[in-house]
């Protein structure tokens, strides 16, 4: 619920100056916590020269397009010190569906933070133009609104209502004496832009916006679906991700809309093991899901990797496992986790003292299961099509020096999340 564009607290003597965040923020969350383009709140810190151009948008937020809410602790002593923003400009536009306390530029400044010298630019469709609380008002403003000094907003680019008395401390400029007051402040960071490393220049390494235009066959229309086929087939080159590319349908979502992730599943439920799936669901960026139908392919390009045909695509899934004979693996990682104990050192050096979680029950039905839960792990982690000696060594290494985390954590998930250790769910 809670999200901001750079960090969601700047706390006691803290300070961000020259920061700028240019991106969307999305809460999915039905809660009034905080969404803003720089930090979701600040108790006795200060933000000092931040640039935010964000499009905001969300189910219930409290939202703002720079800081949700600014806080000095309720100290006299250090009004201006603490809990400031200064020298800063927001920009772009915020669309809650149920929006708490929204603002173009800040939510709320309770108590006695100092809100000086700044520019907004933001749209807001559900909210007001710059401050979005009516604590603004509250104690003759002395606490917050009587804390906004020479802030600005900007004539035939800000959007919002404009509520409540002390609203009119915020003066309309026009865009050009914005853009004045906004090169004073002498914000560098929202002109940053990211050099090619030294070691991507003399590896010839491409950016990866650029990576498939020297491929034959590229076809710049099709430069999603590129990159969406990526996620349903890990292994194979750019020149085989161009062919299956090519080959989606104009009217498939695999071609239109983002793929974020691609989930294996068996009789309706979601499995860890890939080897054996009859569906896969595909989360898109855009909020929407699709499942798939798919079939086991018995002619896999590569042997040791698993592929199904996607019904209705023309293209395959590839899981990403690498099948191979892991039983000698999976015994030497199970005997290390299979060696903790509740009550150990180990343990106790990461939590203290481990019956104060009440995971003793849960501990138990994790070693119970170790067969599934490791055979999972070790097909998540071991991606090399060979069976080298020294990597599996390294690999049961890795698990030794950290199998007490690994069974608290695995302990933890399956007290609070409900893991089961079912065929056909996780």
């Amino acid at each position: 619920n809670s999200i901001a564009g750079i960090v969601n607290k700047i706390d006691r003597g803290g300070l961000l100056r020259n920061v700028a965040f240019i991106g969307k923020l999305q809460a999915v969350g039905d809660r009034d916590w905080n969404l803003a383009g720089i930090a979701g709140e600040i108790w006795k810190g200060n933000l000092d020269r931040a640039y935010a151009d964000v499009t905001i948008t969300g189910k219930r937020a409290r939202a703002a397009g720079l800081v949700a809410k600014s806080d000095n602790g309720m100290d006299n002593f250090t009004v201006g010190k603490e809990g400031s923003v200064r020298h800063s400009v927001a920009k772009g536009t915020i669309d809650i569906d149920n929006p708490v306390d929204v603002g173009g530029f800040i939510s709320s400044n309770w108590v006695l933070g100092q809100i000086e010298d700044n520019v907004s630019m933001v749209k807001v469709s559900k909210g007001e133009i710059f401050y979005g609380s009516r604590n603004i008002d509250d104690e003759g403003g002395y606490f917050s609104g009587n804390r906004l000094e020479n802030d600005f907003v900007v004539r035939d680019m800000s959007t919002g209502a404009s509520s409540y008395q002390r609203s009119k401390r915020v003066k309309e400029i026009s865009l050009e004496e914005a853009n004045k007051k906004i090169k004073g402040y002498n914000i560098t960071a929202s002109g940053f832009e990211i050099s090619a490393l030294p070691e991507d220049t003399l590896n010839r390494t491409a950016p990866k916006s650029e990576e498939y235009k020297s491929t034959q066959d590229y076809k710049s229309e099709r430069d999603l679906a590129y990159r969406n086929i990526e996620k349903l087939q890990p292994f194979y080159n750019k020149e085989w991700i161009v062919n299956q590319g090519n080959k989606l349908a104009e009217d498939s979502n695999l071609a239109k809309k983002e793929v974020l992730s691609v989930t294996g599943m068996k009789g309706g439920h979601f499995v860890t093991d890939l080897s054996d799936i009859d569906k896969i669901m595909v989360h898109y960026a855009d909020g929407t899901k699709e499942e798939m139908d798919v079939t086991k392919n018995t002619d896999s390009k590569v042997k040791q990797v698993r592929e199904y045909a996607i019904a209705g695509q023309n293209v395959v899934y590839t899981p990403n496992m690498v099948e191979k004979d892991r039983v000698k693996l999976i015994a030497d990682v199970k005997e290390k986790l299979g060696s903790v104990t509740y009550d150990s050192q180990d343990v106790r050096k990461i939590i203290g003292n481990p019956s104060d979680l009440y995971l003793e029950e849960s501990f138990a039905d994790v070693k119970a299961n170790l067969d599934k839960f490791v055979k999972a792990l070790v097909e998540n982690e071991d991606h090399q099509l060979n069976s080298d000696e020294a990597a599996m060594k390294a690999l049961v290494k890795k698990v030794d020096d950290n199998k007490a985390k690994i069974m608290m954590a695995l302990s933890y998930l399956n007290r609070y999340y409900n893991i089961k250790y079912t065929d056909n769910s996780m």
